[in-house]
């Protein structure tokens, strides 16, 4: 008996495991993506969507003797490309663990690999191959076709495989030995991933939407483009994969440039969101307690504020009256020639409480103000830097910041008949609503936020707790309100300057979020919101 006599049992059960995981409907590539996340969704679409996911991912060198590009850093043990240049055809990519990464460097530099272990990969996009014979052909031999292969696992193991047990020629559905007699010998294990049940324990990909559905909402958005009530990008996800993106209008209407996936917003007081997290996080690092008083962390805060803590500013519950209510002409003035911090704060310094902290609920930007001004003291850095370094970086938001906006910046219009961008300096939202981002980059927070990279479950649930309850009887969490949604919780906010309009929803039950964002201020954007969100659901 050889040694290697027991390996078609071992193999036999690896057979079943595989084919199990890989009933997981592979990760879809969604439409209208920038290039590097359809390069991504390209690569992930490769491999289960648990393995996707947290995999590090490649795009091929930009020429000949190049190194692999870095898209993406993965945290587990896997790796996908994108698709293989050479080949003719639909995209082939493919992801490996580390067995078969060191099988396919060895492979790449004509070397024999050394196989202590099984080794997986796969292909549930599918692929083609010169030979199924030749390992060093790089186009089929004369008067032959390309081999297209199927969805498929690939195995590596000591010893290789038996050509008794198993075929050396491509059959459907069959397993087969590809490279037989070689070094790179392997077997491959055509899926048919179609077979695939959303019941199945390990059937985690997200639902794909149906094209009726995308044309369905397309078009109603196309409608409101029309109308001149909506511009800009919007985005749908469901289990941290996009099912859906597209734009409108112009980023810049005097140039004639069209708004893109990456074209960067002002976020408006949606960022109330950013500022409720960062305090949480402090609360999470030991650093402070949301229920301090916020004199602990002001200087020259007046007597009446004593018993305002840090839940009354992110609840909106303090009694500061909002800055842009009680000195209006101020404030105006401060949107159009810029603000400090301290310009704002001494905008509603010296007035009075509108109600005893904690009695009411009433929006006030002046609170959120303030609530930034705590975190810089905390943290000992702006609040800007503070942002940048522990939320958006790492939640890979990289077209992100509360800082002055980029030049990329796309102008901000009053009404879509405007063609002068309007001027409205940020500053003057100083905490409250600052920050600049992509649709993109709010997709990434809302993943980031609700699957525990952020804040561990309890500073969530704190976020996501009903501390009061607004004017139009919905319960205010921190930075968010919540609300029912025909019969689901729905977690959202939405920013409002005089020239963006943003919103986020996030449905809490069913992991599934819709952003939106553009360069016009948007009266209907929670109408918009709503409507393309009774769309998606349909009758599910």
């Amino acid at each position: 008996m050889s040694k290697y006599s027991e390996m078609p049992l071992l193999v036999g059960g690896l057979l079943l495991a595989l084919i199990l995981l890989s009933a997981c409907q592979p990760v879809q590539v969604p439409a209208a993506v920038s290039e590097v996340d359809a390069k991504i969704a390209v690569a992930m679409s490769a491999a289960p969507v648990e393995i996707a996911k947290d995999a590090t991912i490649l795009d091929w060198p930009t020429e000949e003797g190049g190194d692999m590009v870095l898209l993406r850093e993965g945290t587990n043990d896997w790796t996908c490309f994108t698709d293989w240049p050479v080949t003719p055809g639909a995209p082939d990519p493919a992801c490996y663990d580390l067995e078969w990464g060191a099988w396919n460097e060895a492979f790449a530099k004509g070397e024999t690999p050394q196989i202590n272990t099984v080794g997986i990969g796969y292909m549930l996009a599918g692929g083609v191959d010169p030979s199924n014979t030749d390992p060093l052909a790089m186009e089929p031999a004369p008067g032959e076709d390309w081999v297209v292969t199927p969805p498929h696992i690939m195995i590596i193991a000591p010893g290789g495989f038996d050509p008794a047990l198993f075929a050396t020629e491509p059959h459907a559905g069959q397993p087969y030995i590809m490279f037989k007699d070689t070094p790179y010998e392997h077997l491959m294990v055509p899926v048919d991933r179609d077979a695939v049940t959303a019941s199945h324990p390990l059937a985690l990909a997200p639902t794909p939407i149906a094209e009726e559905t995308v044309a369905n909402i397309n078009a109603y958005l196309d409608d409101e483009f029309d109308k001149g009530r909506f511009t800009g990008a919007a985005l749908i996800a469901r289990d941290g994969e996009i099912l859906w993106s597209n734009v409108w209008g112009l980023a810049d209407r005097q140039q004639g440039t069209p708004n893109t996936l990456d074209t960067v917003f002002l976020a408006g007081e949606l960022g109330t969101q950013f500022t409720g997290a960062a305090a949480l996080l402090l609360e999470q690092q030991g650093k402070l307690s949301l229920q301090d008083s916020i004199c602990q962390y002001l200087d020259d805060c007046p007597d009446t504020w004593q018993a305002i803590t840090l839940h009354h500013l992110l609840s909106h519950t303090s009694g500061i009256p909002d800055y842009f209510d009680a000195r209006p002409m101020e404030a105006h003035e401060l949107t159009v020639k810029g603000a400090t911090p301290e310009s704002v704060v001494a905008l509603f310094h010296d007035l009075p409480l509108e109600f005893e902290p904690g009695a009411q609920r009433v929006w006030s930007h002046s609170g959120f103000t303030l609530a930034a001004l705590v975190i810089e003291h905390v943290a000992g850095q702006s609040y800007a830097d503070y942002m940048q370094q522990q939320l958006f970086e790492p939640l890979g938001m990289t077209h992100s910041g509360c800082d002055t906006p980029p030049a990329a910046l796309a102008p901000g219009y009053y009404w879509n008949t405007a063609k002068t961008p309007a001027t409205y300096d940020p500053s003057s939202l100083f905490g409250s609503g600052n920050c600049y981002t992509t649709v993109g980059d709010l997709y990434r927070w809302n993943e980031g936020l609700h699957t525990g990279d952020l804040l561990n479950a309890d500073e969530l649930a704190k976020m996501l707790t009903s501390h009061a309850i607004t004017a139009y009887n919905e319960g205010a969490g921190y930075g968010i309100v919540l609300r029912d949604f025909n019969g689901r919780r729905l977690a959202s906010n939405a920013g409002g300057p005089d020239d963006y309009s943003s919103i986020s929803y996030r449905f809490l039950d069913d992991n599934v979020t819709f952003v939106a964002i553009g360069n016009q201020w948007m009266e209907y954007i929670f109408d918009i919101a709503d409507q393309v969100s009774t769309i998606y659901f349909g009758d599910e």
